[in-house]
């Protein structure tokens, strides 16, 4: 499908501001004032009141470029980058997304959670894109993982290092993107990971936001 870099997110009950519409009133442009965002919303997401007469009718960009059909190694295991003063609902204001890593998801959960970790701490590069890596200066590898499929507790163990993030936004950025990674197999959501001897959680700790 057509993939769109996401500019905002829109919470339940916001009120944008209406600049435009597509010709046959599909989509609107709005903006987002919070984060002086704009773009583009299908009707179905929202509700348009008042007199739309003078509301101009606007050419969305140039589509972006079709991505190939997927394949089998597409649709596995992914790994979650960062969409900076978004107004999602992870780190500071931020949103997740996700890529696929080519791995595909196979019966052995240690080792697709392994997999799909060692992808994204390889990832040496601060920015895909748009998309922040906020793990790009930790030097960091899966040794093991553990799983207990009564209780969906997961425990993964890694070695090396990770600096401290600069602060307690970033600290939350790093906790989200491994943790969410970790958990995308569903009904392994109880996620504990350790660095060494030591938590990561507690490695990360910066204060309180």
């Amino acid at each position: 499908g057509l993939v769109y870099n996401i500019r905002a997110y829109l919470s339940e009950g916001a009120v944008p501001v209406l600049l435009g519409q597509n010709h046959d009133s599909a989509w609107w442009t709005v903006e987002e004032p919070n984060f002086s965002a704009t773009c583009w919303i299908a009707d179905q997401f929202v509700t348009v009141q008042g007199n739309l007469d003078g509301v101009p009718v606007l050419t969305p960009e140039p589509t972006p470029t079709m991505e190939p059909s997927p394949t089998p190694e597409q649709k596995g295991m992914k790994v979650y980058l960062v969409a900076l003063n978004t107004g999602g609902p992870f780190g500071c204001d931020d949103g997740l997304v996700y890529f696929y890593t080519g791995k595909k998801q196979t019966d052995n959960i240690e080792d697709d959670i392994e997999s799909a970790l060692n992808v994204l701490l390889k990832l040496r590069t601060e920015f895909v894109g748009d998309y922040y890596n906020p793990t790009h200066n930790a030097h960091l590898h899966v040794n093991y993982v553990e799983v207990n499929p009564a209780t969906g507790r997961v425990v993964i163990y890694l070695d090396g290092s990770i600096p401290k993030p600069a602060d307690v936004c970033e600290a939350q950025r790093v906790h989200d993107q491994v943790w969410e990674t970790a958990r995308q197999i569903s009904g392994y959501r109880d996620v504990t990971i350790h660095v060494g001897n030591k938590l990561l959680g507690d490695l990360i700790a910066v204060g309180d936001r």
